[in-house]
């Protein structure tokens, strides 16, 4: 009995600090890289302005940002690609909305 709580503390520990690592990691990098990335156009009128955003990921050549529309509605992923030293509009998913037209999930955890 001793050993399973053990394991469970553990286990619980661990996960715990891989979420709050990588929510550093999120964080380090928007305030690295935040103002590197405007809301594109392709996709302005579906979000409806920005919240909040999140730099996800960010390597030489691509990166993924994620934003909260104004109000709260949705949470959408945007994937730019870096050509000729601009970042341009590669892709876009909608990882949540309130009108429950989509269900994902954005690791680390925000909403």
């Amino acid at each position: 009995m001793k050993l399973l709580k053990l394991i469970t503390i553990v286990a619980v520990i661990s996960l715990f600090s891989f979420w709050l690592f990588s929510i550093a990691k999120c964080e380090y990098l928007t305030w690295q890289h935040e103002k590197e990335f405007l809301l594109p156009k392709e996709v302005s009128s579906m979000i409806n302005g920005k919240a909040s955003k999140k730099v996800l990921t960010y390597s030489r050549y691509q990166a993924r940002v994620y934003y909260v529309s104004a109000g709260n509605t949705s949470g959408d992923i945007i994937t730019y690609v870096l050509i000729d030293g601009k970042w341009i509009f590669s892709g876009w998913k909608t990882a949540w909305s309130k009108t429950g037209s989509a269900d994902d999930f954005v690791w680390p955890y925000f909403r």
